[in-house]
C-alpha cells in the first residue's frame, strides 16, 4: 500500500489487487495494443475470464505481460487470446497458450519449538534475605542434579535471565520475579504482559510506549562493577537482573518440591510429638575461636551434620518420651562486619576521635575492632536474635568514650545499603559472632553524605 503518512486506503492504492490462489502468467507479442477494455482470455471449454480477473502491462514493444486468476490451469491446458468486445471477436491469428509447467502456491508459517527436560537436585538450605530473614517462598538447591552432575543446575540457567523485584511483607523487604519487568535478548523475546524490559544485548532499559519500546527515563541506575550487579530504581521498587529462569517468563516451565526426611535422619511413624532440638558443639565453638585466634589462616571451620550430633547427645535419648521423636538441628555462626562475613554483612565502623588524645590511628581501630568482637561474645546472644546497631554503638560509647566522639557502620561495599547494616537478624540455627578486624575501622574528621556509602 501507499507509504504516504496521511493515506489509507484510496486511489493512491489502485494497484493492489486481491487474488485467490489460482494464478497465471504468459508473455504474448501483438502488434494490436492490447489492453483488458480490447482483450479476453478463453479457455479450453469455451469459458471466457471476467476481465476483473486480468491485468495486461506492457512490458516493452509488442512484448505483453498477462497476469490472471481465478482459473485454475494445469499442464497441457490451451488458452486463447482474443482480441474484442461482446461477440465481435477476431482471433488473434488463432494464438493460443499451451501450459507447460505448473507451481503450486503454499501458505506456510513459521514455528518455533521449544523443548523442556526434566530435572532434579537437593534442597541444602532455607534461603536468607540480606537483613537476615528467611523466605518461606525460596530455599537453595545444590548446584548438582540427582544424578551426580555437579554442574547440572548451572547449565539449566546458562544465558538466561530473570528480573527481581524488591516488595515489602510486614515491614520486612523481600524479593520475587517480576511479572510485568523481564529482561530478553531483543523486543521480540518479551511477553506481551512486560511493562519493562532490560535488553540484555545493549544493556539498555525499556519501556512499552505507544505500541512500541522506548528508552527508560526516570528512574535511578543502582548498577556496579564489583560486585557485579545490574540493578535500578523505578518508581520506588528496586529491579535487578540476575541468572535464572522462571514460570513468570516462561509459562511451560514450572517447579516442584518433594519434601523428605533427610537419609541421616529418621522419623519414627509411631511418634506423635516431634521436638525440634538446636544444638551448638562445643567442638565447633572451640575450632572457631582457634581459627579466628589464628587470624584465619586455617581453612573455616564446618558445623556438624545432624549424625554426628545425635551421636554427641545419645545419652539424653532414653529421656525422652516414648511418643517424642528428637530432630538435633546444628547451630551455625553468623558472622559480621569482617572480610569472612558475607558480602551483605561486611561493614567499615568510621570513627571520629576526640580533640586532644594521645592515641594513635592505630591504637584506636585495634580498640574499637577488639570491643566490637567482645560485644558479640557468644554469652550475649541467643539463637535467632536481632542485632541492632543504636545498641553497639552505645555499648561503643560507654566503652571507648576516652578515644571516640562519634562511630558509624556503613556498606563495605556500594552496591549494599547503609540501612541494611542498622538491623541484621538471624535463622533459629544462627547465632552471630563477629570477625572484626583493625582493616574494618576507619578514622574520619567529620560526618558527610559521601561517607554513608561503601567503596
Amino acid at each position: 500500500m501507499s507509504t504516504a503518512a496521511s493515506a489509507f486506503y484510496n486511489s493512491l492504492d489502485a494497484d493492489i489487487y486481491f487474488k485467490q490462489y489460482a494464478y497465471g502468467e504468459f508473455t504474448v507479442s501483438s502488434a494490436t495494443p492490447l489492453t483488458t477494455s480490447n482483450m479476453l482470455l478463453r479457455d479450453s471449454t469455451g469459458t471466457i475470464l471476467d476481465n476483473s480477473h486480468i491485468t495486461v502491462t506492457n512490458t516493452s514493444g509488442t512484448l505483453y505481460r498477462i497476469v490472471f486468476w481465478t482459473l485454475a490451469i494445469s499442464i497441457g491446458d490451451l488458452i486463447d487470446v482474443i482480441i474484442g468486445v461482446n461477440t465481435d471477436i477476431t482471433s488473434i491469428a488463432d494464438f493460443s497458450v499451451r501450459v507447460s509447467a505448473s507451481f503450486g502456491l503454499a501458505v506456510g508459517t513459521t514455528t518455533s519449538a521449544t523443548t523442556y527436560t526434566a530435572a532434579s537436585s537437593y534442597v541444602y538450605d532455607d534461603y536468607i534475605t540480606s537483613a537476615g530473614y528467611t523466605d518461606s517462598t525460596k530455599v537453595k538447591l545444590l548446584t548438582s542434579d540427582t544424578n551426580d552432575n555437579p554442574f547440572a543446575m548451572l547449565d539449566i540457567t546458562t544465558g538466561e535471565t530473570v528480573v527481581m523485584e524488591q516488595y515489602t511483607d510486614n515491614n520486612i523487604k523481600y524479593e520475587r520475579a517480576s511479572k510485568t519487568v523481564v529482561a530478553a535478548t531483543a523486543p521480540t523475546g518479551v511477553p506481551e504482559a512486560a511493562t519493562i524490559y532490560y535488553n540484555t544485548t545493549d544493556t539498555v532499559w525499556y519501556i512499552r510506549e505507544a505500541g512500541g519500546w522506548s528508552v527508560l527515563t526516570g528512574h535511578v541506575d543502582q548498577t556496579t562493577v564489583i560486585p557485579p550487579l545490574i540493578q535500578i530504581n523505578y518508581n520506588s521498587i528496586q529491579y535487578r537482573v540476575i541468572e535464572g529462569i522462571t514460570f513468570v517468563k516462561d509459562e511451560f516451565t514450572s517447579f516442584r518440591w518433594d519434601h523428605y526426611a533427610d537419609i541421616n535422619k529418621r522419623i519414627d511413624p509411631s511418634t506423635s510429638n516431634i521436638v525440634d532440638m538446636y544444638v551448638l558443639s562445643s567442638a565447633y565453638v572451640r575450632k572457631v575461636n582457634e581459627w579466628v585466634a589464628n587470624d584465619f589462616l586455617t581453612a573455616t571451620p564446618t558445623v556438624p551434620n545432624n549424625f554426628e550430633l545425635s551421636k554427641i547427645m545419645n545419652s539424653i535419648e532414653p529421656k525422652g518420651a516414648i511418643a517424642d521423636h528428637i530432630a538435633y538441628i546444628p547451630v551455625q555462626f553468623k558472622y559480621l562486619f569482617g572480610s569472612y562475613a558475607s558480602n551483605e554483612n561486611q561493614a567499615i565502623f568510621k570513627v571520629i576521635k576526640k580533640l586532644g588524645v594521645g592515641y594513635t590511628d592505630s591504637e584506636i581501630k585495634t580498640s574499637v575492632s577488639t570491643k566490637v568482637n567482645e560485644y558479640f561474645a557468644i554469652n550475649n546472644w541467643d539463637f535467632g536474635a536481632t542485632f541492632y546497631f543504636s545498641e553497639l554503638a552505645a555499648f561503643l560509647h560507654k566503652e571507648l568514650g576516652d578515644y571516640i566522639s562519634s562511630v558509624i557502620i556503613t556498606p563495605k561495599y556500594s552496591g549494599n545499603k547503609f540501612t541494611d547494616l542498622l538491623s541484621i537478624s538471624c535463622a533459629l540455627n544462627e547465632i552471630f559472632m563477629a570477625v572484626t578486624t583493625s582493616s574494618d575501622v576507619k578514622i574520619i574528621t567529620q560526618l558527610a553524605q559521601s561517607e554513608l556509602v561503601g567503596k
